[in-house]
């Protein structure tokens, strides 16, 4: 995981870090248009942490959000961002996230 430095302004959808694997290289891009406070040195030390706890530990960056409310008006939310995740999990043949924590067997 490599991220920009804090404390820079981004659009929304501005690349603030990059995830690389083997064989592939990945833009983490912002949801909303925001300043960069925080990345998780703890992600940038241990990349596997984007996997093993993408919802607690493996966090990438904290923004401030300069806009939010226009921002927000263009994020797909709740069960219709639900129904989108299920239709690209499905069409890429891509099963459950077992890694995660919390997910029950």
């Amino acid at each position: 995981v490599n991220a920009r430095a804090a404390g820079k302004e981004y659009k929304r959808g501005a690349t603030v870090a990059s995830v690389e694997s083997g064989k592939w290289i990945g833009a983490i891009r912002t949801p909303v248009a925001g300043t960069l406070l925080a990345v998780n040195p703890n992600a940038m030390k241990d990349a596997g942490l984007l996997n093993r706890s993408p919802y607690k530990q493996g966090w990438i960056a904290r923004l401030q959000p300069i806009q939010l409310e226009e921002d927000l008006k263009l994020l797909v939310t709740g069960d219709a961002a639900i129904a989108t995740y299920e239709e690209y999990m499905a069409e890429r043949g891509l099963g459950e996230c077992i890694h995660c924590e919390g997910f029950e067997v």
